[in-house]
């Protein structure tokens, strides 16, 4: 962005919306990404007429693909990841599905990608790559995301608690995890669990599973008082969980 250039970011959720929206500079806007259709696509692609295409990590969306391929300078894969649904789906099936596979990964002008069982995958398909480290390690010290605050009380010690994290559950997940923690609770009464949903707005139904589970529970984004009492935190806003603060 510091160069001239206009750059348009493109997420699927909410979240991540509102995150971009506090942190993009004035050259730079988000859009939510169009579903991949052919009209959705050509719409998007004119609309911006982008010079320079880059999809990120797992964001492999065929018609996206071949669309901006026709139109941009350059189209790049950056921190390609492939999981194993995927990469079965795309090699294990019917041959023509993995030809048009690898067809789509020859429309890029280069892949870079980080995690070895999508190194390997690229390699066994003869697929142009280079090796890079994970995005990570290339972040911004200025683009810092505020940590949520974690309300304790009583002088309880977050540090000091037998804490269980789990991030990034799904639908369903939480049932099971539950259920282990209330296996664990037994021999450690004061376990504390932290909950992080991949998908933010399931926070209430989370909440509502808790608590009919006879359990306490806290949510970070309601700035809930956590201590000695409490089962469960939630932790359903963006960024680390622990702040200086709370130490």
């Amino acid at each position: 962005c510091s160069r001239g250039h206009f750059v348009v970011f493109t997420t699927t959720t909410l979240a991540s919306a509102n995150l971009l929206s506090q942190k993009l500079p004035k050259n730079a806007i988000h859009v939510f990404t169009p579903i991949d259709s052919v009209i959705s696509v050509n719409r998007f692609i004119k609309h911006f007429s982008p010079d320079i295409f880059v999809l990120v990590e797992e964001e492999f969306w065929p018609n996206l693909i071949t669309i901006a391929k026709k139109h941009c300078k350059k189209i790049y894969f950056l921190n390609a990841k492939f999981s194993i649904k995927s990469t079965k789906k795309w090699t294990q099936s019917y041959s023509c599905v993995k030809k048009s596979f690898i067809t789509l990964l020859k429309q890029f002008d280069n892949i870079f990608v980080s995690a070895k069982n999508s190194i390997e995958l690229l390699k066994s398909l003869d697929v142009k790559y280079q090796v890079i480290k994970s995005l990570k390690y290339y972040t911004d010290k200025n683009f810092n995301v505020s940590a949520p605050t974690l309300n304790t009380a009583d002088g309880f010690d977050i540090l000091k608690s037998n804490t269980i994290a789990v991030l990034s559950t799904h639908k369903n997940e939480d049932e099971i995890i539950l259920d282990s923690f209330l296996q664990i609770n037994k021999k450690l009464p004061k376990a504390l669990l932290f909950l992080i949903p991949r998908h933010l707005d399931r926070t209430p139904d989370i909440e509502l599973l808790v608590k009919n589970l006879g359990l306490n529970v806290s949510v970070t984004s309601k700035n809930d008082i956590i201590d000695s009492n409490t089962n469960v935190v939630i932790v359903d806003k963006m960024g680390g969980v622990f702040d200086a603060s709370t130490m």
